[in-house]
């Protein structure tokens, strides 16, 4: 019987995470689409273009060598 009482509090208890894990995953979900809104109308480029923007790759077609790497 106490069994029972312990199982019935625990399965109440994980309820009860699951759904402040589904609102804390909503929320930061959320979130992440606001910044990546943010960089999209600052930058006017994707997320993921704003984020592989390197000024010093040499992969980069813009990249100048230096005379030492020649």
């Amino acid at each position: 019987m106490n069994n029972n009482l312990a199982v019935d509090t625990l399965i109440k208890k994980r309820e009860e995470l699951l759904i402040a894990k589904a609102a804390t995953i909503n929320k930061l979900n959320a979130e992440i689409r606001e910044v990546n809104a943010a960089i999209e109308a600052l930058s006017g480029m994707n997320v993921f273009e704003a984020q592989n923007l390197s000024l010093y790759d040499d992969e980069h077609p813009d990249y100048i060598k230096q005379s030492i790497e020649d």
